[in-house]
């Protein structure tokens, strides 16, 4: 019998999974890059690069113009290809919501 359920977290997890369809992860801590990100729920990867605390941790590969997806819900889409393991950040994604002010012009 396992000493959790599925759904809890793992003891040692550095970034949550929010929502089991999420192509995104949270960062828990500073995450160095090369240093292994343990996911609760979903099997480790490796960092690319340093992920700082609180920040969007890919946790599959997400095509540029895919949506970017935390919560269960579409928040923004990758402008670029974004590796496993990548921060999602300005640089690589464009929130919904700001593509959406843009286009509304001032």
């Amino acid at each position: 019998m396992p000493d959790r359920c599925a759904d809890q977290p793992a003891l040692n997890a550095n970034a949550l999974l929010i929502d089991p369809g999420d192509n995104v992860a949270v960062a828990l801590a500073e995450i160095a890059a090369g240093s292994a990100v343990i996911v609760s729920s979903v099997a480790s990867l490796e960092a690319g690069e340093p992920i700082p605390f609180a920040h969007k941790i890919a946790v599959r590969r997400i095509p540029s113009g895919e949506a970017v997806l935390k919560y269960g819900v579409p928040i923004a889409f990758a402008t670029r290809d974004i590796p496993a393991g990548a921060w999602v950040h300005e640089h690589n994604a464009k929130s919904y919501f700001v593509a959406k002010k843009e286009a509304q012009g001032p």
